[in-house]
């Protein structure tokens, strides 16, 4: 169930949070040395390629799955979960064991590769299958922004093919890390056509509410993750199945979206055989969370954001990025 709060609209909403997270939050595995990494990746990929790139990759990756035993163990009790939960939408033809959790580490490092050929617009849009097409362009036809509520599983990144499409859309992605305008930089140096832009946001008050609200209003869109808890608030959750256990997953996310009372989306980016696809659809109108009835109605609307993921879990396992215990209970 939901943790109950007795305030009637918070004074200041947290979506993110900075705070100090206990060992099994994910903050407190979140990789490190941000900004020189990602000018490392950068700089290998920009002047020895893809190729010299992947082939760094393997050792990297085989070194972190051989030292790493919470990530070989939570990777596989993932696998295992999704695969039990639907064996017949799932790709494995058996149980998964060692060998699909090192698979698993390394679609997390061939993910990085395809981050950053997108930073600099390098993904050719023939690879890109878009569905639900038409409904972006509608909304860039009216100028309409709103709310994207986004996850780990898949390349996030490619939804920059979506901005850098023929018709411009400014996409603003909220972030938990101090590192956003270093990443910023980053982008903007590699790619100046850069049409998303991170932002660092720890809680929402009146201030970052406005500037939001404007943001929309002017046609943008926002986009938030609704799959990882809040740093310094993870008590701030709904309890609901998950593949088949109980998990938390953040109110932040719902409650913004009911703020700010625009039109909200769902994007889900997953790697096929041939390329991407881009999977844009229609979440709500609004999201409305009336006060006599706002338990029930943020459980109801954080469910239905559940069973896609799940849905996108079981057939894309190895693109789950969460590389923690998910269902631990905060």
């Amino acid at each position: 169930m939901p943790q109950k709060n007795n305030s009637k609209e918070p004074a200041m909403l947290d979506v993110s949070g900075t705070g100090r997270a206990s060992e099994k939050h994910w903050a407190a595995i979140e990789e490190r040395g941000v900004y020189w990494g990602i000018n490392t990746m950068v700089f290998i990929y920009r002047y020895f390629g893809r190729w010299i790139f992947t082939l760094i990759l393997y050792p990297v990756m085989a070194y972190f799955f051989v030292a790493g035993a919470q990530t070989r163990k939570h990777s596989k009790e993932f696998l295992l979960r999704a695969y039990e939960f639907d064996a017949q939408a799932s790709p494995f033809s058996q149980k998964p064991g060692l060998w699909q959790s090192f698979l698993h580490l390394l679609s997390f490092g061939n993910s990085l590769i395809d981050k950053i050929a997108s930073w600099l617009g390098e993904v050719p849009h023939k690879s890109i299958e878009f569905v639900n097409r038409q409904m972006f362009l509608d909304a860039v036809e009216k100028h309409q922004g709103g709310i994207i509520f986004a996850s780990h599983l898949g390349n996030m990144e490619l939804c920059r093919a979506m901005g850098q499409s023929e018709h411009k859309m400014k996409l603003n992605v909220l972030v938990h890390t101090h590192h956003a305008e270093n990443f910023n930089r980053v982008l903007r140096k590699a790619n100046s056509n850069v049409t998303a832009e991170l932002l660092q946001v720890t809680s929402v008050g009146p201030d970052t509410a406005i500037m939001l609200q404007e943001k929309i209003t002017n046609g943008e869109m926002i986009i938030i993750v609704g799959d990882r808890l809040s740093v310094s608030n993870p008590g701030r959750n709904v309890r609901l199945d998950f593949l088949g256990k109980p998990a938390s997953f953040p109110q932040g996310p719902f409650i913004l979206a009911h703020l700010l009372k625009c039109p909200v989306y769902l994007l889900f980016c997953v790697k096929e055989s041939k390329g991407y696809s881009i999977h844009f659809e229609s979440f709500a109108e609004k999201i409305s969370l009336p006060r006599k009835t706002r338990e029930e109605a943020l459980r109801r609307v954080t469910e239905a954001y559940a069973r896609r993921l799940e849905y996108f879990a079981v057939r894309y396992p190895l693109q789950w990025y969460n590389f923690f215990d998910f269902w631990y209970e905060h």
